[in-house]
């Protein structure tokens, strides 16, 4: 009954906690396409930290422009192309910070690999360091998968599940302690290793503090981080008091945790 309730509690301390105290900063990037992908279909996004905003792409425009805000370490720009008509990827997606960044899609013409190629300045391309990574991960990923595929029912299924994916993150935590000073690695230990249930919180808190520099602990992200972790943290100690929060649902009607105490939740 008491861990019921501090899972509510720590989602809705997740949720809801404000984010308002840190700066914004500013983003620029161009976006330059070929001429042969102008009358492709083409749509652009990105993401600011707190939601994802479309851009406009008319026909035979050869060149982008988005400046806007951003309120994580990097803005994340999402470019999807219609592979099925051209021999492109059919989603690419590019860190940007506060340095004006390019990203432009070269040629196929001069392409002798018939593959995409980019020419970036100051962006990164995600997709390619997400290669590196199954790559990185791929003897234990092939493990959990194929548990997965062939699972077991018998009471050590969740044992022996659990050991791969603690394995499988394992392993992204070695190449994010090689690739500390990366934003990438930082945004991968956000995403995928800190909110994972089966590895431990107290563990995870301690890698976090003594990997990453101090820029990215002391942003918007880091907190957000740290409250991914405490919330864990809450949600694993069944003898710890919940704090009291009181909320509205999407009736209108107002939830006091106090009221919900001995009850299902």
């Amino acid at each position: 009954m008491k861990k019921k309730i501090i899972y509510l509690a720590a989602i809705v301390f997740l949720t809801f906690n404000a984010k308002d105290s840190f700066a914004q900063n500013k983003f620029y990037v161009s976006i330059h396409f070929p001429k042969e992908l102008t009358n492709q279909k083409v749509e652009i996004s990105y993401e600011d930290g707190r939601t994802i905003k479309k851009v406009p792409f008319l026909p035979d425009q050869n060149t982008i422009t988005i400046s806007d805000s951003f309120y994580y370490n990097r803005a994340i720009i999402l470019i999807h192309i219609d592979s099925n008509q051209f021999n492109f990827p059919v989603y690419s997606s590019f860190f940007v910070g506060k340095d004006p960044a390019s990203i432009t899609i070269n040629d196929r013409k001069n392409n002798t690999e018939n593959v995409a190629s980019y020419t970036l300045i100051n962006a990164v391309d995600v997709i390619k360091i997400e290669n590196e990574v199954e790559q990185f991960t791929a003897p234990e990923s092939e493990a959990f998968n194929a548990f997965q595929s062939n699972p077991q029912p018998n009471d050590s299924s969740f044992e022996i599940n659990k050991r791969l994916v603690r394995n499988w993150n394992d392993r992204k935590l070695d190449f994010i302690r090689q690739h500390k000073n990366e934003y990438f690695s930082f945004w991968l230990f956000k995403r995928e290793v800190a909110p994972n249930f089966f590895m431990d919180p107290d563990s995870l808190m301690a890698f976090y503090k003594t990997n990453f520099p101090d820029n990215f602990k002391n942003s918007e992200e880091g907190n957000e981080v740290m409250e991914i972790l405490y919330g864990r943290k809450l949600a694993s100690s069944v003898n710890m008091q919940a704090p009291e929060f009181n909320v509205t649902d999407i009736n209108g009607k107002k939830i006091d945790l106090k009221d919900c105490r001995g009850k299902y939740v």
